[in-house]
């Protein structure tokens, strides 16, 4: 079998999700091979629904082993197999492994895993002579603060082992980087470890090289602190001899260094104040952020085509075609919300030297700030042939398109809980026929108002989408399977893809008769024929359908509630190291009980809040079945391909059983349990802080930002968003409530009240709770604990007469009941008399005949 057999596999062990993994897989192609991506989560490629898509693999989890027994089963080892790569960092070092074992081409995995360990990387470096910035390796966030003290303020904090800016950030005192090691911890599961090192100020430039070869130097542009999103890239850099020859000197010597001479290599370096080039991290594959396209653009050098030669033997071919310079400039939205649009990307194209210009979301997907590439909807790409040319033909195009963001969606109260239910009939002359075959009349219009509500245009916003989505991978997978013709496919994802561009707008302002589902059906037959436009729906049901979209839809509200559980408990972790030593009296019956410290009371919620967490996981792993394929209830004899749907749509897994999977909402009420749990705990500190709060106690005090007024009284400062905190934390337990009643003693099969009605109470409860552990974290960081007041509350409250109860026993053997006794007489009269415990401990130790001093024993201590 030739090298240039389409038969012949090429092996993508895992790939970016966008950009250069789309690339790769396309390339390939073109040259001859047949792409396979083996992957656990299909769902994460959007590009799988292309033409040009590689094979889909979808195995249980990458491990090397497994692999090496998969690939010489299914394609006989080297005899089936050109090459074996992967475009992600994360996966190199495997697929390297798995490409020796086979006597492929790769680059030493040893040597790939030592240098995908940031800590390793940079002592190689620092040993070798090149320029590095101080560092430490940490595994806790007492000991990150602690580095960063020691190495000095600003610093920057990253994953041992992570890429595309996920996680770094820079620090600029103990405080941001004892929370931010807190989250990454938080974050990265046992085991993980986090660099700290010095923050390198200066000129940021990435350095291509392949098989030891500079093959040219890219400046890079950065956006806003603390974070290091790359919101640019001009190639080739127009950079001065002596910047270029300290960039190429430090890449050089670091390249053998770490023994990666073979295939492509990314370094990012920054020129610093004494003019060396001190690298910032090494990445043993190609660049991305489209680095290889402006690579391709200004020189004519196709690096993903020529990394595919090496990978499958072939000498590769490293000339530059010619000379020119190109620039790229990534699209960000606003802020955090829904993707209204994306408007004036055809003017952009059409400005002077403008190449591509592209977008990743589209209208109706939900966005948000992660500090990182991310961050990212889209790019601009231009061309010149002098460097300052196509930087700013690249900003103008970019400065051309506008990108309109709606509220986040987790702001607007009151969601619908159905989902894409319909029932309804074919569209024609614009209007929507009632008659369905069997059902002649339309439904009656107050019942429709109670059914599927008046807002219409908000069922489009929040229900939709996932329909869609649900839609194109179903018939991805019905032209795969010779279901459907290639064609009527193709017309149906090209109608979806204009529906979706236009943000739904055909549909708004539509009566919807029977729901939402089949006025969007009506819709694709109104447009594309009955033929074409009704043939989506084979092998399927209202019942899997809304069953899917629930699980759809859950994955944002269900991530957003975790994440912020996380962010609560970086505060409080972070809180409670600052005042591991303020002491404070912990109460029983709203009494000084003990002696303890702020931190203390803070470590204890966070280690119930950490079990509360747990119990949402758990209860959110039905999120990763599919239900599709079910049908009705019964299945289908179709000869459908229940797993590669739902691989396309990102679950592990299909549901088990029929039946359950339309009959059976229980994922509702084990989130909703879970989540009422959290929302005790939260109530439980909000009442805590609240009364700590009050002029009674004034142990706490918030400042100007988190307290309200009163509009008769002008002394007043209110905590009030404590009571918010309950209130909301609340939401859960009634929406449990309402949920189960609902599902309570209904058939087990497709149920409205189970479907419809039991899961309307989800979302308003899951936003509310959502809020409180929003609320909590702002108030639990802007806490101003009061500690003279504290520690004299613990004074005067007596708390250390347990101790000195403790301490009677182990100096005089007296048991613990009559130490008990005898210390309460000494509080009462000490309370009497208005004296502190330590005078009373000093009087007990005498009457006793216990020499303090001797036994070490100093009653103001114990006290």
């Amino acid at each position: 079998m030739s090298a240039s057999s389409p038969h012949r596999a090429l092996l993508f062990v895992e790939s970016n999700t966008s950009g250069t993994g789309r690339l790769f897989a396309r390339t390939a192609r073109k040259m001859g091979f047949h792409p396979v991506l083996i992957t656990t989560r299909p769902g994460k490629y959007a590009y799988l629904s292309e033409e040009g898509a590689p094979e889909v693999v979808v195995v249980a989890r990458i491990d090397e082993d497994e692999l090496h027994a998969l690939i010489a089963a299914r394609w006989g080892g080297a005899a089936g197999v050109a090459g074996i790569t992967s475009s992600s960092e994360y996966f190199v070092a495997t697929a390297a492994a798995l490409a020796a074992r086979f006597g492929l081409p790769g680059p030493d995995a040893a040597s790939v895993r030592a240098a995908r360990d940031k800590s390793r990387q940079r002592e190689v470096l620092a040993a070798g002579g090149v320029p590095s910035p101080a560092f430490r390796a940490v595994s806790s966030a007492a000991e990150a603060e602690a580095a960063a003290r020691e190495i000095g303020f600003p610093v920057v904090l990253k994953p041992v082992d992570g890429s595309g800016s996920v996680g770094v950030r820079a620090c600029a005192d103990p405080a941001e980087a004892g929370s931010h090691a807190a989250l990454l911890f938080a974050s990265g599961g046992e085991g993980a470890r986090v660099l700290v090192e010095s923050f390198v100020a200066g000129e940021e430039f990435s350095v291509e090289v392949f098989s030891g070869r500079v093959v040219g130097i890219t400046r890079k542009h950065l956006g806003a602190p603390p974070f290091f999103v790359e919101a640019g890239h001009d190639y080739p850099a127009d950079v001065s001899a002596e910047a270029a020859a300290a960039l190429t000197d430090s890449v050089t010597r670091g390249t053998e260094l770490l023994g990666l001479g073979w295939g492509p290599l990314h370094w990012e370096l920054r020129i610093d104040r004494e003019g060396r080039a001190v690298p910032m991290e090494v990445n043993p594959r190609l660049a991305g952020g489209f680095i290889p396209e402006l690579v391709r653009h200004a020189q004519g050098i196709d690096l993903i085509r020529e990394t595919l030669r090496l990978v499958v033997g072939r000498e590769p071919g490293l000339a530059a075609g010619h000379q020119h310079h190109a620039s790229i400039r990534f699209l960000f939205a606003p802020g955090a919300g829904r993707l209204a649009a994306i408007e004036g990307m055809s003017e952009a194209l059409g400005r002077p030297g403008v190449v591509e210009v592209s977008a990743y979301r589209r209208p109706g997907d939900e966005l948000d700030v992660h500090g990182d590439f991310r961050d990212r909807i889209g790019h601009v790409v231009a061309c010149a042939g002098e460097a300052r040319a196509a930087a700013r033909a690249a900003e103008r195009a970019r400065d051309t398109v506008r990108v309109r963001v709606d509220a986040p969606a987790a702001a607007a109260r009151g969601r619908s809980g159905r989902s894409c239910r319909a029932a309804g009939g074919r569209v024609g002359g614009g209007g929507v026929s009632e008659d369905t075959g069997r059902i002649r009349r339309a439904l009656d219009p107050r019942a429709r108002r109670i059914v599927f509500g008046d807002d219409a245009d908000r069922a489009i916003r929040d229900e939709l989408p996932s329909c869609v989505r649900i839609d194109r991978a179903h018939l991805v997978m019905l032209v795969e399977r010779g279901i459907l013709p290639p064609g009527r496919g193709r017309r149906l994802l090209s109608a979806m893809d204009r529906l979706i561009a236009e943000d739904y707008a055909p549909l708004k302002g539509r009566a919807a008769p029977r729901g939402l589902y089949l006025l969007y059906e009506s819709w694709l037959v109104e447009t594309l024929g009955e033929e074409t436009g009704g043939a989506v729906h084979l092998a399927r049901s209202r019942n899997d359908i809304n069953a899917t979209v629930l699980r759809l839809r859950l994955r944002e509200p269900y991530g957003r509630l975790a994440g912020e559980v996380l962010r609560l408990l970086a505060v409080l972790v972070r809180r409670a190291e600052r005042h591991a030593a303020t002491t404070m009296p912990v109460h029983t019956h709203y009494q000084a009980a003990l002696p303890v410290t702020f931190g203390h009371y803070l470590a204890g919620v966070a280690v119930a809040l950490l079990r509360d967490l747990h119990g949402i996981e758990a209860a959110a792993a039905g999120l990763d079945r599919c239900p599709l394929g079910a049908g009705a209830a019964g299945g289908t004899t179709v000869p459908i391909d229940a797993e590669r749907t739902a691989a396309l749509l990102g679950f592990a897994e299909s549901v088990l059983h029929s039946i359950d999977a339309v009959a059976s909402r229980d994922l509702v009420l084990r989130l909703l349990s879970a989540a009422s749990v959290l929302g005790v705990t939260l109530s439980r500190l909000a009442t805590d802080l609240q009364l700590w709060s009050t002029a009674e106690f004034d142990l706490v005090g918030f400042p100007d930002t988190l307290v309200g007024s009163s509009s008769m009284m002008p002394q007043k400062r209110n905590a009030f968003l404590l009571e918010h905190v309950q209130g909301r934390a609340g939401a859960p337990l009634g929406a449990f409530t309402a949920a189960a009643v609902a599902m309570h003693a209904t058939p087990f099969s497709n149920s409205v009240a189970v479907g419809t009605e039991g899961v309307r109470p989800l979302w308003g409860a899951l936003e509310g709770v959502t809020e409180a552990v929003v609320l909590s974290r702002l108030v639990v960081a802007g806490a101003e604990p009061r500690p003279e007041r504290m520690r004299r509350r613990a004074d005067e409250g007596f708390t250390a007469a347990t101790e000195l109860a403790n301490r009677l026993v182990l100096e005089t053997g007296m048991s613990f009941r009559r130490a008990h006794h005898r210390v309460g007489e000494r509080v009462t009269e000490a309370a009497l008399r208005g004296e502190p415990l330590a005078e009373a401990a000093g009087a007990l130790f005498r009457e006793l005949g216990i020499d303090a001093d001797a036994a070490g024993l100093d009653p103001a201590a114990i006290a």
